[in-house]
């Protein structure tokens, strides 16, 4: 019994090797007949030699399959390029978003430094902090120092380094002195 599943095994294997083979490449026989008129055959005939034999191969049915793997890999391959494509666009445009914003920051806070040093002689007003009163408040020379201290800071902060995003100190207004 065994012997003879070995022998089932090893024929079926060979007509496996032998119709694999077959399905794959056919040779064809180009002939010419007496009255010279060419003839192609799959068979050839009895003295009839073979002038040309054309091997014709026939596609693999599993190339098909390998075909469609490999198109779907290099779509799947594709869609990865576009979608790291689009995301380093993003943050591209994120990051120039970022710069301009710094960069407005940077051109305010040198616009009050400029105002606070400019504003000499100059008695200044503060908005008073949330829930102070008043609302706004007189500043002495020590308070204007500090402010102008604080947006040099801002300055150096948003136009000369990256660091991070520094809050903003307050505002200042100029009101000429009292007259005396």
């Amino acid at each position: 019994m065994l012997n003879r599943n070995r022998l089932a095994a090893a024929a079926l294997l060979a007509l496996g090797a032998a119709f694999a083979t077959a399905v794959q490449a056919v040779e064809i026989c180009k002939w010419i007949d007496r009255d010279g008129a060419v003839h192609y055959s799959d068979v050839p005939l009895a003295g009839r030699p073979c002038v040309e034999r054309i091997s014709i191969r026939h596609p693999d049915p599993l190339e098909n399959v390998r075909a469609q793997e490999r198109r779907a890999e290099l779509l799947r391959r594709l869609e990865q390029t576009r979608e790291e494509e689009a995301r380093s666009q993003a943050s591209q445009s994120a990051q120039a978003s970022r710069a301009a914003q710094r960069a407005q920051r940077c051109s305010s806070a040198r616009e009050e430094l400029r105002f606070l040093k400019e504003a000499e002689g100059l008695r200044l007003l503060r908005p008073g902090k949330e829930g102070e009163e008043p609302a706004m408040v007189w500043l002495d020379d020590a308070q204007r120092e500090a402010l102008i201290e604080a947006w040099r800071l801002q300055v150096q902060a948003w136009c000369e380094t990256a660091s991070q995003e520094p809050e903003a100190p307050p505002r200042a207004l100029a009101v000429p002195p009292p007259a005396r």
